[in-house]
């Protein structure tokens, strides 16, 4: 019995061990899940916090490197249209890039000058912000980053800004870049708990909880909601508050009830603010007493847990339990560390002297290893040769601030990373934790910024900003070494001409295919640039001759002279080339600019194809030409311009057909100044436009009263540059001209060349075909001299075709010529078409013209152009040459 009692009380006093025992496991256990709760949610809020540092010195250096462009810094200094264009542009360019909110910049009164206007963002322009802490801060500090909400916007966001300064560093104003903070709340979403980034008050201003936004943890007193409502940082409105309460265990909770633990993480480049992460105590897997399936774990614990006791107590092994149980905890929470190691972005290496002991997945991909082959190798093996000592120096001083070095790839390949490290000591053992990451994409957008900021976007050669600053180098350059400095301005002739008849398409391609064959032409070290449409700039060093610039100048003519072959076009084009000398000509760039543009328009009026250095005397034709547009754009109001009209007879018949209208200029200051002179500088003035009206209306008005004089089947003919045929309202006019004139559509011929048709555009298409439904008739002028194709004549429908003067003048000398107009009648005849030859100026040649069929003639021979009066006197005789007895031509006794 005494046995039993003492079995009894041993299996009662281990029954009582075991419940005793299992009350203190679960109590443990509670207060482990806690701590270790607690523990993950300091290391996840240290780890967001992180994340958000490196994101926040991503965005600066983004700050910095915008408000050192070249175009922002020229537009706070000039304000002037070219300069708002050019800091749209980049400003456009860098909000797309960073994919931002909104990019602007304001002057040193918080006024915004210019912003982006690619996005859904409104106009900020006249806006004042200067009572904004991050336009104040960066006046005094260059740099701050503030979060708020936008004045304008009333969103959320991040404004990082930047004080901008001119070369010789004297503040000019500060650029800004705001960005959305939804890219931070998509990092808080990765964790499992709530997250949110706070500042010094409580106001919570990103969270995994959007109902948290703007509103305070904290219950806030009457003076703080007034100074919030006076910063105005999170808008107009008061900030409410949710109520959270801290515990004196250091939990917080909130009026419901719910309770909270949380780590929290400061914010160094933001004072004030941190990263709070928060973990409810309700979804800690703990409160295993609620659960069904726990209860019987509970009890086949117990029953197991007394027949262990028994067990152990007889064997004496409780000891070894509770080691085991630490061992296992201590697994635990090495598991955890590895997981969140594993889930990181970037690259981890743990490296003792150089030796690589640990290695998460991410750096697997990084640098192609297997984690086994990285085990095995010194971390230096990962770097390119030139960054090893830069990184061996860090390493032995400790420095823990990021720095950028080269990496190397297990396939052999480079790619620039940024290195953060810290030094941990981990049983007395000294290991490095070196966080990687790969900034392949930041830096190549940082030289794509840098691209667009110094290159053309079409032909890829240095644009104006990057031309100034190699020029004022090389200027500098020559002054040191005593030696000469040349600068070519190269212009494409005749290139308006492209683009008007084949489209700005194939303008373009030919612009690249030209920058080619200049730069090809050029010495190696030489800079060419485009300087601006189809203008280009080349700057020549170290010349010790002119002749060297002379060989340079012909090679560039020659390779612009051969074949373009653009598509299925065969184009030729010559260009003009001006020639400045440093220091002869001038001392800084705009002298040499402007001398070198005076150089090649001198090369424009003596033909083009050519070159010239700039002389003193070359200044009188700029002026000369500058003075001619000076009188051209007052000659209409001061009625300058007169009509002169050539006759047209028919070949056979002698009957006077027709007229064209050439027009005439006389100044009084300039005198008689001839078509060739002034219809160029019209084109390229727009001036063609009005002066082309007030000819059409003259001429019909005029040839309204010839035929009010009883002349029969008489018309006029007029001629219509491309710049004319492309004005959207052509066909109002032409309606609006006979209308007003009462001259019938059949008594006007308009005349248009070859080059207008190249383009093959519906408009083209329309416009001829309307005229033609009109009943006005189409001549094709000057054939054979431009872009002649057959097609052309079948396709649209004319009436006329005009052999080109050249032609007819060695008809009687030259077989290849007679050949080509028998063709052009035979061809034209079967198309329906009446042939009418220019520049008639012998028998002989009117003579073969009779004999092949030409229908109509005009020239010297038959009549020169004449004044309205002198006309009018030839119609009212209108006397056919093939009848007149003394064989002389119509029109001979005017002359």
């Amino acid at each position: 019995m005494c046995a039993r009692k003492i079995l009894a009380s041993l299996t009662v006093a281990c029954c009582v061990i075991a419940v005793v025992s299992a009350a203190l496991f679960f109590q443990h256990s509670y207060l482990l899940a806690q701590e270790n709760a607690k523990k993950g949610a300091e290391k996840t809020s240290e780890l967001l916090a992180s994340e958000f540092e490196t994101y926040l010195q991503d965005q600066s250096r983004a700050a910095e490197l915008l408000s050192g462009l070249p175009q922002i810094v020229n537009q706070l200094q000039s304000g002037s249209e070219v300069s708002n264009t050019a800091a749209v542009e980049i400003l456009n360019h860098s909000c797309t890039s960073l994919q931002a909110s909104i990019c602007y910049v304001m002057d040193l009164q918080g006024t915004v000058t210019v912003n982006n206007t690619n996005s859904a963002a409104p106009s900020l322009i006249g806006n004042n912000y200067g009572f904004r802490p991050y336009f104040k801060d960066a006046l005094v500090q260059g740099s701050s980053v503030y979060m708020a909400m936008g004045v304008t916007t009333r969103k959320r966001g991040i404004y990082f800004s930047n004080l901008v300064r001119s070369a010789d560093g004297k503040p000019l104003g500060v650029a800004v870049i705001k960005f959305p903070p939804q890219k931070i709340e998509s990092k808080f979403n990765a964790s499992t708990g709530d997250s949110a980034l706070i500042n010094s008050g409580g106001v919570i201003f990103a969270s995994t909880r959007p109902e948290w936004l703007l509103k305070s943890l904290w219950t806030l007193s009457s003076q703080q909601k007034q100074e919030l409502s006076d910063s105005r940082q999170f808008g107009d409105n008061t900030v409410p508050s949710l109520n959270f309460v801290e515990e004196p265990d250091g939990r917080i909770g909130t009026l419901d009830g719910t309770k909270y633990l949380h780590g929290s993480k400061t914010i160094s480049m933001l004072p004030g603010w941190k990263v709070i992460y928060l973990q409810n105590l309700d979804i800690i897997p703990f409160a295993l007493a609620t659960d069904r399936g726990a209860i019987i774990s509970f009890v086949l614990l117990f029953m197991v847990t007394t027949a262990a006791v028994l067990w152990l107590y007889r064997l004496g092994s409780a000891d070894i339990n509770r080691r085991l149980s630490a061992e296992n905890d201590l697994q635990q929470s090495e598991e955890r560390l590895k997981q969140l190691i594993e889930i990181s972005n970037e690259a981890i290496l743990i490296h003792h002297h150089g030796n690589i002991i640990d290695s998460n997945v991410m750096a697997e991909k990084m640098f192609g290893f297997s984690r086994e082959e990285l085990n095995t190798r010194m971390i230096w093996e990962m770097l390119a040769s030139q960054s090893v000592n830069r990184a061996r120096n860090h390493y032995q001083q400790n420095y823990e601030l990021p720095y950028e070095v080269t990496a190397l790839h297990h396939d052999g390949h480079t790619f620039p990373i940024e290195i953060c490290a810290k030094t941990s000591y981990i049983k007395g053992k000294r290991l490095r934790v070196t966080c990687i990451r790969d900034i392949t994409d930041r830096k190549e957008q940082e030289q794509k910024v840098l691209q667009q900021a110094h290159y053309d976007s079409l032909t890829g050669l240095p644009n104006r900003n990057l031309m100034f600053d190699r020029m004022r180098q090389a200027i500098k350059k020559a002054h040191r070494h005593q030696q000469k400095a040349v600068v070519m301005f190269v212009d494409l002739d005749d290139f308006k001409k492209i683009n008007d008849t084949l489209g700005h398409s194939t303008g373009d391609q030919l612009l690249i295919k030209a920058g080619k064959r200049l730069q090809s032409s050029s010495r190696e070290g030489d800079t060419l640039s485009r300087y601006g449409g189809d203008e280009f700039i080349l700057i020549l060093e170290d010349i010790d001759c002119l002749e060297d610039a002379e060989v340079v100048a012909e090679k560039m003519l020659r390779s612009l002279s051969e074949e373009f072959i653009i598509g299925d076009q065969s184009l030729y084009i010559s260009g003009s080339i001006g020639i400045a000398v440093y220091p002869e000509d001038g001392e800084d760039v705009d002298q040499l600019l402007q001398k070198a543009d005076t150089a090649m328009y001198c090369s424009k009026d003596e033909g083009r194809n050519t070159y010239h250095f700039y002389t003193p005397k070359m200044n009188e034709h700029v002026r000369e030409r500058l003075e001619m547009e000076h009188h051209l754009r007052n000659a209409l109001s001061n009625n300058e311009f007169d009509i002169h009209y050539q006759p047209i007879y028919c070949a056979n018949s002698g009957k006077l057909l027709g007229a064209e209208a050439l027009i005439r200029w006389s100044n009084k200051v300039l005198g008689q100044v001839g078509p060739d002179r002034f219809i160029p500088l019209a084109e390229q003035t727009g001036l063609i436009l009005p002066i082309g009206e007030w000819v059409m209306y003259e001429a019909c008005k005029q040839t309204r009263k010839w035929l009010d004089l009883g002349v029969n089947d008489f018309y006029i003919s007029v001629n219509f540059s491309p710049r004319q045929f492309r004005c959207p309202n052509l066909i109002d006019t032409i309606k609006k001209t006979l209308n007003k004139t009462s001259l019938p559509p059949n008594a006007l011929c308009i005349e248009i060349t070859e080059g207008l048709l190249v383009k093959n555009d519906q408009t083209t298409d329309q416009v001829l075909a309307t005229l033609k439904q009109m009943g006005i008739q189409l001549s094709l002028d000057d054939f054979g001299t431009g872009y002649s194709a057959l097609s052309y004549l079948k396709r649209f429908p004319f009436d006329n075709l005009k052999i080109d003067r050249s032609f007819v003048r060695d008809l009687v000398e030259d077989d290849s010529d007679r050949k080509l107009i028998q063709a052009t009648i035979a061809m034209s005849e079967g198309l329906g078409l009446k042939v009418i030859a220019e520049g008639v100026e012998t028998p002989e040649q009117l003579a073969f013209l009779k004999q092949t069929g030409c229908y109509a003639a005009q020239g010297y021979l038959l009549g020169k152009p004449m004044a309205k009066e002198a006309l009018t006197e030839t119609i009212l005789q209108t006397l056919p040459f093939a009848t007149n007895n003394h064989h002389h031509s119509p029109g001979q006794q005017h002359h």
